[in-house]
């Protein structure tokens, strides 16, 4: 992997068959099955003051990794497809309804 993709907690969790919980204290301790987690921790809103977790993709299992590429493949694809129905290279903005 060339670029560093990050992936939240929740779908972590989804993907792995496992409490988001466990997840996170796994991101605590900065290990995953003997894989060192990469986690990169932003400012948002809502609990934990607003914090949220980002688990780096090619720090997680190669087994784990196939399996949250999908997703990611199925969402670049669509992305593609919109900007070139739109007939942009630039990212689609929302319009104001």
């Amino acid at each position: 992997m060339s670029k560093k993709e990050f992936v939240p907690l929740n779908l972590l969790a989804k993907s792995a068959g496992i409490s988001r919980q466990a997840v996170w204290k796994a991101c605590q301790r900065g290990d995953w099955r003997g894989h060192a987690l990469e986690v990169r921790v932003v400012q948002g809103k809502g609990g934990n003051a607003g914090k949220h977790y980002l688990v780096n993709l090619a720090s997680l299992p190669p087994e784990l990794q196939l399996r949250l590429k999908p997703i990611e493949t199925t969402f670049e694809k669509v992305r593609s497809r919109l900007h070139a129905e739109a007939g942009t290279a630039e990212p689609i903005k929302a319009r104001n309804a």
